[in-house]
Order: structure tokens, then C-alpha cells, then sequence
């Protein structure tokens, strides 16, 4: 096995420390530009119903298959990715490999139809569950979270959302609910699923920064990583 010497390993370090504290950099700032449109009122929950907002300013339960539109097909590829380990839960189970992207492009590609079905209005909450709840089990790993975009890290996380409050809402409604008393579900999920999620995917993009810059972490699952995160901030 070849060994890197001493003075490249140090470099390459280095960078790797300077990457990590770019992309803080990043998340402090899109965590603080969030917190002021919210705090200004410049993203109203009405704004759900504009296909012409950006989604990742918005509730995730509030989306529309019309903000499915406005994704990259990077950006729904991990959204979908981010749904099934929300559904899935903390513990993928063993033997969950990384997100194969044959089998995640088919999925997308049946929530594109879905589009044409259900008008730019359906709730894409529905079309999630409808078409991902069956998906297998996915493990996303810190390293795997790390070369992403932070477009796709947002992608992630709001799918990741969509997930729990899928599963939560599913489990109080039962597996025969039909799609009306999911879409109305969704529209009420923070007043429904409760303890509710500690903090917004914007939020929790940065924590994961911080997290994740330590390089001993990255091993770590990025669903087991969400809950400490969340675990440290309700406290005992």
C-alpha cells in the first residue's frame, strides 16, 4: 500500500481544513440571510403556492409539484435520496449501501410523470410517499455528505424532512389514507407531527459544517450525525 510522505500528507490536510472552513463559511451565511427573510416576512407561508419561489426558502410539507419543476435534476436526485433516509429513519439497517444512481434516477424520473398527473398544484409530499415508500434502504455517510454542493447538501435535508414528516403523518393517518387526506395532512404536518423538528434545514445545514469539519466524524451516518445534533440541542 502506498503512503503518502509526511510533507504531502500535510498538505493535503490543509486543504482539506481550508475546504471545510469555506464551506462554514457558507452555511453561517445561508443560515443568517434565512433567518432575516423570515424574521422580514420575506417568505410568507402563502409563498408555498408560487411556483417562482426557491423551494429551499420554504417548508418542505408546503412544496408543490410545481417547485419539483424549479429543481436541478442534481438537486432531485437528492431530494429523493434525503425522503428515503428520512422514512427510513436513524438506523439504516445492515448492509444499506450508498445511494445507487441508476435506482435513484428511475425514481425521479416517475416523480417527472407524476408532474403531468397531478398538476403543478398536487402536494409533492403525496407523490413522495406514493412513490418512494417502498424505495430500499440508503446509508449516507459524512464523507459522502461533504463533496456535495450545498444546493444538493439542501436538497438532501429537505427531502430528509419530507421523510420524517411522511412516516409521522402516514402513522397517524394508517397505510389506506388516500391522497386527499395526506395533501391535507401535509398542510397541517407542523401542527400534527409531534415533537416537532428542532431546527430548519437551513439551520441544520450549518451544524452539519460545523459537525462534519472534524474528520474523524465523517464516518459517521448522516442520519445518526441529525439526531445527536438534534439530541444536543433539546438536551436531557
Amino acid at each position: 500500500m502506498y503512503v503518502l510522505p509526511r510533507r504531502l500528507q500535510a498538505r493535503v490536510q490543509g486543504v482539506d481544513r481550508l475546504n471545510a472552513l469555506v464551506e462554514r463559511g457558507r452555511a453561517a451565511i445561508l443560515a443568517v440571510l434565512t433567518l432575516a427573510a423570515l424574521a422580514a416576512g420575506a417568505v410568507p407561508v402563502e409563498a408555498a403556492a408560487g411556483a417562482n419561489a426557491d423551494p429551499f426558502d420554504l417548508r418542505t410539507t408546503d412544496w408543490r409539484m410545481a417547485h419539483w419543476r424549479t429543481l436541478s435534476e442534481r438537486e432531485r436526485a437528492w431530494l429523493v435520496v434525503g425522503f428515503v433516509l428520512g422514512w427510513r429513519g436513524e438506523h439504516a439497517p445492515a448492509g444499506a449501501r450508498p445511494p445507487d444512481p441508476p435506482a435513484v434516477g428511475r425514481r425521479v424520473a416517475r416523480l417527472d410523470a407524476a408532474v403531468s398527473r397531478m398538476g403543478p398544484e398536487g402536494s409533492l409530499g403525496v407523490a413522495l410517499v406514493r412513490l418512494l415508500s417502498t424505495a430500499p434502504p440508503w446509508a449516507l455517510r459524512g464523507d459522502d455528505w461533504m463533496v456535495l454542493a450545498p444546493r444538493q447538501k439542501l436538497a438532501v435535508l429537505h427531502g430528509v424532512y419530507a421523510g420524517i414528516y411522511a412516516r409521522e403523518i402516514v402513522a397517524l393517518l394508517g397505510a389506506d389514507a388516500t391522497d386527499a387526506d395526506l395533501a391535507r395532512a401535509f398542510a397541517r404536518a407542523c401542527r400534527l407531527v409531534r415533537p416537532r423538528l428542532a431546527l430548519a434545514p437551513a439551520l441544520l445545514f450549518a451544524r452539519l459544517s460545523d459537525w462534519y469539519f472534524y474528520t474523524d466524524r465523517r464516518r459517521a451516518t448522516l442520519m445518526s450525525t441529525i439526531a445527536t445534533i438534534v439530541n444536543q440541542i433539546k438536551g436531557p
